[in-house]
């Protein structure tokens, strides 16, 4: 039932459309094929199959003894099979036949269904996933070709079904709620079960790239199963681990691969949804249910996966909503009001990467506005200010574990690093001022830098790749964020720790990042804003300086700007260092006291010496002794060590204390330069406002020159124009006059230019008749002669035809003369030979010959063709005679007579071929001729129509004696007009030439103005240039202070890690003196229980002997045993 409903939710139809006859239609061969359709979720094929085939299926299906019953198949009918409502009726039948065989579940899960249907694999895998699996092996091993389906993005499509998703949420769940571990699973089954589980994970991926199938997967509830399903794995491998017997040696692998699966599928889908999914899942009821699971004590390596999966969540701000308990635009009051003690609980879980996600969180819900109340934001804050201190711990500890393997016996030699002392050397109990060690800066820049990759081998590799993470380009802009919403709390307080730890941590090309938040740091190193923690100011500067490390890595060149922010940074850090020191000495003096006190201890109870026990019988206490002897020397190593590295510490302070008042210096030397530099700048700004004056003015002078200048183009331009015009009314007026005269004359000699004119035009029109009776003449020869080409050009394709064919007889008659025995006497099989090559001699003749009966050719062809080559040159026309060949063939046919008839056959042929290209070259050159003759005519034709067009215009121009006076008279009042106008545009013209001189006149001063202007301004640019030049140098020196000091505070902070480095050392000494101060206490008391027995040993001896010793005689006998030993007090 469970898979009838799947499948009918499952978009999967086979159906059998139509039935075709095909065949014979008059026998026996006709046959019916039926088209199957299957519509796989929307993708449409179609198979033909007959009866035959499905009796096949069925048959096959029987022979796999399946545990189902069959439907019943169509019975097979011989007689009347083909009668169309038979046909009819068996496609409906067959048609539900293999809806029912759909519906099966052993049959969908076997290959002999699918191999009928020639179905494509993905086809067959999403329905047999869809069917109950009898296995876990199985279930995994449909997984896998799921897998292999998914894999492509054209299958993608079948799995966005809601029907498949759902199964595979249910799937999720089920083993989710079944443990791994169990007393009747074998081998085999962990491992497919484990595999199944990994398969699962890697099924999802491509899925949630699909946007259909991430919307199922969402509104399914896929995150949850998820979640359940990775505590489910979690408790499997610790039961793995504490059940090792049970499990198989890759065990703990694939449950990490799958661990590690399923939260990369986890966090592709919460962010492929934009946080919709955590949103979905917090909206349930079991929603925070499966968070309080997975933040419980009992899991706690499923902390920082909660904690990512909260942080990343919660840019969705309706999952920020949800988690506090406010109101969800849309959808109201959220039902979850709990989210609040989650991150309590990931706030004190023993893993720092989820502490510090969780406090990160805390974070982002404190820059919400409107959501938290002032008693939460208040907690909120308190709860995330120890997590800075967290940091600083884990970079402690890493430190405590250089500082172990430096210690002796613990590979300190192999190391290849050691605390060196600089400055002052202790001597005996006090310091000797006057002798000092130094050690070369090559050698501390490689001791620091050796420290430094001890220190990075030491830290805990997932807060390296957590802060990575976190200062990404993706993260970057959140931390950002809360660096500028926070600045001055705690949360600017965890932003820039965790910034300082990442430029720690970091190499110099991944640190190019930070650059984005460089202003924001600057402005928090500058700017003291209340409330700001010194502490936070130092971070700040030293994320500073590490990014410009990187942009001195790039060689930019600083501005002003840049060294003032320089200098500021060194200020911060240099009160930071002063800070530091302090409780450096601080710290040392304390040291110092303490083991002032312990060395006092050791001294005034011996405890450097070894006891001494002479009777060699007192095994026991022989033992004590030298245990305690061996302790004491240790402890005499320890103190001696504690010692050398009270003064090394002590040295490295004040080294400090000196670098220090060197910092100080090159500080005070930074900020006099930086003045000196501000009043060079100031001077330089005035050169450049005295250089924007000079140029300004001589920018105005320019513009008016430039202006004169114009104006006097302007004028020039304009006298031009009016030259140009009294010009052209001159020219016109000229042109009027002529045109006067040439009417005048027009209207005397009118009528005998028209009648000249006439018998031009008389003499026009016959030439155009004469020329046009020659054309019909030239298009009759030139069609001719185009038919005559066309059947030279046949004639010439049949001698080819005929040479093809003689070539063929030839090789033919050469392979026959191979197998004869003789020439000239042939068998019946030779003459039936030679007479098929007879046979192939075709034509015989050209096609403009008839031949007779006996083949002597006689006449030319009737009319057609004595009409086509008339005017050929019939005397060079081949003759052909081939009676003799022919006869001598015909009478005795032999290789021979064959032979000479072929070849004179092969004679004609080729003359034939001759006289053809002959007259094709004749016939060709006659055609070109003609025409040319056709074009010659066409350009006589258009040159008279043209001039007997142009001769008619002229006659109806000249036969209007009225309209010539009109004209004439026209003409003349024109004429009278455009001399008048050349008067006055000679007038004009003067006029604008005085204008153009007095223009002149005032463009000299300007220009004697614009020569001082420039000038003075080549002077002031002269200047500016000093001053700038000036600038530059000490900028330069700046820059080259900037540097030095730089790399100084630089080469500080390294110097600061190593002296860090020697007092974890010099504490972690001291503890151990304490402990074994302790240790020599018990000793003692031990030492001291087995002399007390021993006395009463030997007073028990003294009793039983009747020896009667008294107190002093035991003290006699205790002192004949050679024993020594003094009670000290206790404590």
């Amino acid at each position: 039932w469970l898979w009838t409903t799947l499948m009918d939710q499952y978009p999967l139809q086979i159906s059998i459309p139509r039935a075709a006859l095909e065949g014979c239609f008059s026998g026996l061969r006709r046959f019916t094929k039926y088209v199957i359709c299957v519509d796989d979720c929307g993708k449409i094929y179609e198979r033909e199959r007959r009866f035959n085939s499905f009796l096949w299926l069925h048959n096959e299906l029987r022979r796999e003894e399946l545990a189902c019953l069959l439907p019943e198949l169509p019975p097979k009918k011989v007689l009347g099979n083909h009668e169309a409502e038979f046909v009819e009726r068996r496609r409906q039948m067959l048609e539900g036949y293999l809806q029912a065989l759909l519906r099966l579940p052993p049959v969908i899960q076997g290959d002999t269904f699918w191999a009928f249907l020639d179905a494509d694999f993905a086809t067959a895998v999403v329905p047999r996933f869809l069917c109950p699996s009898a296995s876990h092996a199985a279930t995994a091993q449909c997984l896998m070709q799921l897998s292999r389906v998914a894999a492509k993005e054209a299958n993608v499509f079948r799995l966005c079904c809601p029907v498949v998703i759902d199964r595979l949420v249910s799937l999720a769940h089920a083993e989710a709620k079944e443990p791994l571990q169990g007393p009747v699973q074998s081998q085999p089954c962990l491992r497919s079960r484990l595999l199944g589980r990994q398969r699962l994970s890697s099924l999802l991926m491509p899925l949630i790239s699909h946007d259909g199938s991430r919307q199922g997967l969402v509104r399914a509830g896929m995150f949850g199963a998820l979640l359940a399903l990775l505590y489910r794995v979690t408790d499997d491998c610790k039961a793995s681990r504490a059940n090792e017997r049970s499990a198989f040696p890759e065990a703990a692998s694939l449950h990490q691969e799958t661990c590690e699966s399923i939260r990369v599928c986890l966090h592709r889908l919460l962010e492929a949804s934009q946080g919709e999914t955590l949103l979905h899942l917090l909206q349930q009821d079991e929603g925070l249910a499966i968070f309080r699971q997975l933040t419980s004590d009992e899991s706690p390596s499923l902390h920082p996966v909660a904690a990512a999966l909260l942080w990343q969540g919660l840019q969705n701000r309706a999952v920020v909503t949800a988690l506090v308990g406010g109101t969800i635009p849309g959808q109201g009051a959220s039902p979850t009001a709990g989210g609040l003690p989650l991150l309590g609980r990931l706030l004190d879980s023993t893993d720092l990467c989820a502490r510090l996600l969780a406090a990160l969180s805390v974070c982002w819900l404190l820059q919400q506005d409107a959501l938290l109340d002032q008693e939460q934001r208040e907690a909120g804050l308190a709860a995330i200010e120890p997590v800075v201190s967290y940091l600083d711990h884990a970079e402690v500890r890493a430190m405590d574990s250089v500082v172990s393997e430096l210690a002796p016996g613990a590979g300190a030699s192999a190391s290849g690093w050691r605390p060196q002392a600089v400055g002052p050397q202790r001597s005996g109990h006090g310091i000797s001022r006057s002798s000092t060690c130094s050690v070369s800066e090559a050698q501390l820049e490689a001791s620091s830098l050796r420290l430094s990759e001890l220190v990075a081998a030491k830290r805990d590799t997932s807060l390296v790749a957590l802060l990575q993470s976190l200062c990404s380009p993706k993260e970057l802009p959140r931390l950002g964020l809360l660096l500028r919403e926070g600045e001055g709390d705690a949360v600017g307080g965890l932003a820039l720790a965790v910034l300082d730890h990442y430029a720690r941590q970091a190499e110099l090309q991944g640190l190019a990042e930070l650059a984005s938040l460089a202003p924001l740091l600057h402005r928090i190193v500058e700017v003291e804003v209340a409330g700001t923690p010194s502490a936070d100011r130092a971070r700040a500067a030293r994320v500073l300086l590490r990014l410009a490390q990187v942009r001195g890595s790039l060689e930019e060149p600083l501005s002003l700007l840049e060294l003032r922010r320089r200098a500021k940074i060194f200020e911060v850090l240099s009160l930071d260092f002063e800070t530091s020191r302090v409780q450096a000495d601080g710290r040392l003096r304390k040291a110092q006291e303490k083991e002032e006190h312990q060395r006092s201890r050791i001294l005034n109870f011996g405890l450097t010496q070894a006891p001494h026990v002479g009777d060699a019988s007192l095994v026991d206490v022989g033992q004590h002794l030298c245990q305690l002897s061996e302790q004491r020397r240790s402890l005499d190593v320890e103190v001696a060590r504690s010692g050398r590295m009270l003064e090394c510490l002590e040295a490295s302070l004040f080294q400090r204390g000196m670098t220090h008042g060197l910092l100080k210096e090159k500080m005070q030397k930074l900020d006099g330069s930086l003045r000196l530099q501000d009043k060079e700048e100031q001077k330089h700004d005035e050169a450049r406002k005295e250089l924007r004056r000079c140029e300004e003015i001589h920018r105005q002078r320019l513009a008016e020159t430039e202006d004169l200048l114009s104006r006097v183009k302007e004028a020039a331009k304009s006298a031009l124009l009016i030259a140009k015009q009294e010009q052209d009314a001159r020219r016109q007026a000229d042109d009027l006059a002529i045109r006067e005269v040439h009417l005048a004359e027009v209207c005397h000699s009118a009528p005998a230019r028209v009648e000249r004119l006439q018998i031009c035009r008389s003499d026009s029109e016959r030439r155009l008749k004469d020329i046009q009776s020659k054309a019909p003449a030239v298009a009759v020869e030139t069609e001719k002669m185009e038919r005559r080409s066309s059947l030279l050009k046949e004639a010439r394709r049949e001698v080819a035809g005929a040479m093809r064919s003689l070539d063929s007889v030839r090789g033919g008659l050469e392979t026959f003369k191979r197998s004869l025995n003789s020439e000239l006497i042939l068998t019946d099989e030779e003459a039936k030979e030679l007479r098929k090559l007879d046979l192939q001699l075709h034509p015989v003749c050209p096609s403009r010959l008839r031949c007779s009966q006996d083949g002597i050719c006689k006449g030319s062809r009737a009319d057609v063709v004595a009409a086509d080559l008339e005017g050929v040159d019939r005397d060079s026309m081949p003759i052909w005679d081939t009676v003799r060949a022919e006869q001598d063939y015909r009478s005795n046919p032999n290789y021979r007579s064959f032979l000479n008839l072929l070849q004179e056959r092969e004679r004609l042929w080729h003359a034939e071929s001759q006289w053809l290209e002959a007259v094709s070259r004749r016939t060709d050159n006659r055609l070109y001729e003609l025409a040319r003759q056709n074009t010659c005519l066409e350009q006589e034709v258009l040159a008279t129509v043209a001039e007997e067009d142009q001769f008619r215009r002229e006659i109806e121009a000249l036969d209007d004696p009225e309209g010539h006076v009109a004209r004439h008279r026209e003409c003349v009042s024109a004429a009278a007009a455009a001399r008048e106008a050349a008067k006055a545009a000679a007038r004009e013209a003067r006029e604008a030439e005085g204008r153009q001189q007095l223009d002149e006149a005032r463009l000299e001063p300007s220009r004697v103005r614009i020569q001082e202007a420039e000038a003075e301004l080549c002077r002031a640019r002269l200047a500016a240039a000093a001053e700038a030049d000036r600038s530059m140098r000490a900028r330069s020196d700046l820059l080259v202070l900037t540097s030095d000091l730089e790399a100084s505070v630089r080469s500080d902070l390294e110097e600061w890690r190593g002296v860090e480095l020697e007092e974890r050392q010099l504490d972690l000494t001291l503890d151990t003196v304490s402990k074994r101060m302790g240790v020599e206490a018990e000793s003692r008391a031990r030492l001291r229980k087995e002399v007390w027995n021993l006395i009463g040993e030997l007073q028990e001896l003294d009793r039983r002997l009747d020896v009667g010793a008294t107190g002093a005689d035991a003290g006699a006998v205790r002192g004949s045993c050679g024993l020594s030993f003094t009670q000290e007090p206790a404590g």
